[in-house]
């Protein structure tokens, strides 16, 4: 929903730069004979910026601001990546502002592992009191929702058959809990995203924390069909 850097009008030919509200950008309109403008984003024009200052800093005995500073990183698409850092340390933003994701805020962006920049396994939404678990591509696992409370949304410790990271189209979300003697284990089932079922029959799914293996039949990696 958000807008395109590059607007044109098809009867008149002309093309224009805007920013992420929609505004014109003076000095980017190019008539029909000309090239399409190239458009920075808000995370490029940042990035520019940033650039710039430091190479002004180089050059001169001013003392920027940190922020003056800080060089964002930017993904191909033009957003801004969601794990940013500088010696300051890491943090997480939103990809479309490059503001903050604080935990614990409002924000209807979905927050991020600081360490990495994935998607936290648990999201929530404060407004509404309900949270859920996610998959590794940010997409709600059906089923997990839950108000007032947080949902058990553990990756297994078990390792997969086959080698494989993930389930197809699909999570397993695990609680820890003591098994019948007393024993760390995993109480682990298989999800699929919307639209899509288990062929397998359910059924417990242990992960015995102590062997790092299952004790049941283990998930299979393509289950979700």
């Amino acid at each position: 929903g958000s807008w395109e850097p590059v607007q044109c009008h098809t009867g008149t030919g002309h093309c224009w730069c805007v920013d992420e509200k929609g505004g014109f950008i003076p000095a980017s309109l190019t008539a029909r004979s000309l090239q399409i403008p190239q458009c920075q984003t808000t995370c490029e024009k940042s990035r520019t910026s940033g650039l710039l200052s430091s190479w002004k800093q180089a050059r001169s005995q001013e003392n920027p601001s940190p922020k003056d500073l800080f060089v964002p990183a930017c993904l191909e698409t033009g957003e801004y990546a969601r794990l940013q850092a500088s010696d300051a340390g890491t943090w997480c933003v939103d990809p479309a502002s490059g503001e903050e994701l604080l935990p614990g805020s409002n924000s209807s962006a979905q927050s991020c592992r600081a360490e990495d920049g994935g998607f936290s396994l648990v999201q929530c939404d404060q407004a509404q009191g309900s949270c859920w678990c996610v998959m590794d591509s940010g997409e709600e696992v059906p089923g997990t929702r839950v108000a007032g409370s947080q949902p058990a949304c553990e990756s297994p410790r078990c390792p997969l058959p086959f080698n494989v990271s993930e389930v197809v189209g699909g999570t397993i979300l695990c609680e820890t809990t003591s098994g019948p003697i007393g024993a760390a284990i995993q109480q682990c089932q298989l999800l699929c995203r919307q639209g899509s079922r288990s062929v397998f029959p359910p059924g417990p799914l242990i992960c015995s924390l102590e062997s790092g293996r299952w004790e049941s039949q283990p998930p299979q990696p393509r289950a979700c069909q």
